[in-house]
């Protein structure tokens, strides 16, 4: 028997569910993207959950096996969208959609083909950036539409920290790499303070 969703569709349970992981339900377009995905052979594994609603009442997730653990998120403005590995880690580290809002894309990897993002649909806009080197950390609303104007990872390079509260309370600024061939060298700080911006 199905039961219907709020986000479409109905709960369906697979017949074969792993040994490891149990069975749970997906729906609608969680279910759909998951399938788009590759579904239990493709990167996010078996579920893990069955569809949880965020606090906020806004939208639902499924958690996936997947390799560092995997999501997929739905709300009606922004879609069903995946998370995973270290970017899905830095979602749930920072406090998940009350901060960065839900996903709007799956990862993806920028030009320089160096590291990953995932975009997010907090107030003003909101990134998680990762690379082998620098970790996952996340740039949010007029910081982060300053770091795209100065050239995203191509610019300053990629953060090197979270958006962090200067020490008067005022401003608050993340680090970021000295663009270079090779980028490893911390030295751009983006920082808003007032209705100013810096970059030094």
């Amino acid at each position: 028997m199905s039961t219907p969703s709020r986000q479409g569709g109905h709960r369906i349970t697979s017949t074969a569910p792993s040994t490891t992981t149990g069975a749970w339900a997906l729906r609608g377009l969680v279910l759909a993207h998951y399938r788009d995905l590759g579904g239990p052979g493709g990167l996010l594994g078996f579920p893990t959950s069955d569809e949880t609603w965020t606090a906020d009442g806004e939208g639902s997730y499924n958690d996936f096996a997947g390799s560092g653990g995997a999501s997929i998120y739905w709300s009606q403005a922004s879609g069903a969208w995946s998370l995973h590995g270290e970017i899905r880690a830095k979602y749930l580290a920072v406090g998940g959609e009350p901060v960065l809002g839900f996903p709007t894309t799956d990862e993806n990897g920028p030009p320089d083909s160096v590291g990953r993002y995932n975009q997010f649909s907090g107030a003003g806009g909101a990134s998680i950036y990762w690379t082998a080197g620098t970790g996952a950390h996340e740039v949010q609303g007029a910081i982060r539409s300053r770091w795209a104007q100065l050239g995203w990872e191509t610019g300053p390079g990629y953060p090197v920290t979270d958006e962090i509260g200067t020490p008067d309370g005022v401003g608050r600024y993340n680090h970021d790499q000295s663009w270079s061939s090779d980028l490893a060298f911390p030295r751009d700080v983006i920082s808003r303070e007032g209705t100013g911006f810096r970059a030094t």
